[in-house]
């Protein structure tokens, strides 16, 4: 039985007993994380005995999907298929993974790493492109459905879709929940010449012995405004 309250250290990876997600699963249980793991192959042999916990998908049971993942504060997905076979089709992949993801939301997971790939295409051959693609469609349509226009840029190792424009009013976290998102940040921020975000280590004007913004309080007086040339001149 679980416990709900299993709290903050709590870890679900799917497929641990995967190629990469058995990696993955060491290193958290090196770094003294709880691990729990979803797989398609529950009577499998477990390497890692009682360390981690198994529990069946069930993608075909959002309540109990749900239920296994609370407690969770990061899930980290590596859950696809490589191939389609029988049953298990790359768009089946596609609706397991959006049914896994809203069971993470309902279950309150603060954090979700998905492992995608780099350069998916709607228009690849190739089924596995094709379902990644479709995921990553879904994200920038969320973003110019608010009024963003979304630039894409695409690493060695993931892709980046900025949205720009003006506007504030939404929770970076709406992102993190859906399909395909690792992580979302606010990049442009108002006066961002003078915010923190734009340059961390402040800004220091120095006239003659005195650091105007550096480690002391410096008080000053004077006109709002330039008022004449002679002020400028004398400036």
């Amino acid at each position: 039985m679980l416990d709900e309250r299993a709290g903050r250290g709590t870890v679900t990876i799917t497929g641990a007993f995967s190629y990469t997600g058995k990696y993955v699963a060491r290193l958290l249980l090196d770094r003294g994380y709880a691990v729990r793991t979803l797989t398609g192959h529950p009577g499998r042999e477990n390497p890692f005995g009682e360390a981690v916990q198994v529990f069946p998908y069930d993608f075909d049971h959002p309540d109990q999907l749900r239920k296994t993942l609370l407690g969770t504060s990061t899930l980290i997905n590596t859950y696809w298929v490589r191939f389609p076979r029988g049953e298990s089709t790359f768009q089946t992949a596609v609706r397991n993974t959006r049914t896994l993801i809203a069971a993470a939301k309902d279950a309150g997971v603060e954090r979700i790493l998905h492992v995608s790939i780099a350069n998916p295409s709607a228009e690849s051959p190739l089924g596995y492109y094709r379902g990644k693609a479709e995921l990553e469609q879904a994200v920038i349509d969320r973003l110019v459905s608010m009024g963003f226009t979304v630039h894409r840029s695409t690493g060695v190792t993931h892709t980046v879709l900025g949205g720009v424009g003006p506007v504030d009013d939404f929770d970076p976290a709406d992102f993190e929940a859906m399909d395909g998102v690792k992580e979302c940040h606010r990049i442009v921020s108002p006066y961002k010449l003078v915010s923190k975000n734009f340059n961390p280590q402040g800004t220091v004007i120095k006239i003659g012995k005195i650091e105007i913004g550096g480690s002391h309080v410096v008080s000053m007086a004077g006109p709002c405004s330039v008022e004449s040339r002679e002020q400028i001149e004398t400036v």
